[in-house]
């Protein structure tokens, strides 16, 4: 049972550390939520994306150092 629990609780931990996108709205650029630009992007021109694919349709092009 003790196992069984602990497997549920990493399976919620993993569910919900989904990886974010960030994309920054001066140069329509989008990051993985841990890249080192995003670090220093103003706070005013991050936008969040749920997923990739979002962030293309939005018309943002991937990071070529992080490459999401």
């Amino acid at each position: 049972m003790r196992h069984l629990t602990l497997t549920i609780t990493l399976l919620l931990l993993f569910a919900t550390s989904a990886l974010a996108y960030i994309g920054n709205s001066n140069s329509f650029k989008f990051h993985r939520d841990k890249c080192q630009w995003v670090k220093k992007m103003d706070e005013v021109n991050k936008v969040s994306f749920n997923n990739r694919k979002q962030a293309i349709k939005a018309g943002y092009v991937p990071c070529k150092v992080c490459r999401p």
